[in-house]
């Protein structure tokens, strides 16, 4: 099976949902581009155009990462041409993905009008209020990076 493509659908940025019966395995549309249930690019549906996108939206990895193979070395760092409402928190969060932290706050504040000031605030707003990710699923990286901000249980 061939590598699936890296770019994912960002749960926190508007999409659109397919309902009904389903013939073929798209769920989600984003940015004119098709994902399965999993949030995974639909690339068998994709036509040249659609593929283009794809390729220029999907993170990049970062070669001078190369002399440096920590755990965290499978990380995709992406490029720093990309604009504030073009961050993943979705993927951040999981700690899949690495963005400038002035990004990460500009990009909580615009999609949900709330201010955070570091790492772990972030995270906790995202699993706790936001109900992005599970708490399972948060980085624990990045909430160490700050005050300790513990994950609630819902009862």
């Amino acid at each position: 099976m061939p590598d699936a493509h890296p770019l994912r659908l960002d749960r926190s940025r508007y999409h659109a949902s397919e309902h009904g019966e389903f013939n073929n395995p798209i769920r989600f549309w984003q940015d004119g581009l098709p994902f399965d249930a999993l949030g995974q690019l639909c690339v068998a549906h994709l036509n040249d155009a659609q593929r283009a996108a794809a390729d220029a939206k999907a993170p990049r990895r970062q070669m001078s990462d190369d002399r440096d193979q920590r755990s965290d070395s499978d990380i995709r760092p992406l490029t720093s041409d990309i604009s504030g409402s073009e961050v993943n928190l979705e993927l951040w969060a999981k700690g899949e993905v690495r963005y400038p932290p002035f990004k990460v706050f500009a990009a909580i504040r615009e999609r949900y009008s709330k201010s955070v000031s570091t790492f772990a605030d972030a995270i906790e707003f995202l699993v706790n209020e936001a109900k992005l990710i599970p708490a399972s699923q948060a980085s624990r990286k990045l909430l160490a990076m700050g005050a300790p901000a513990a994950a609630r249980e819902e009862a």
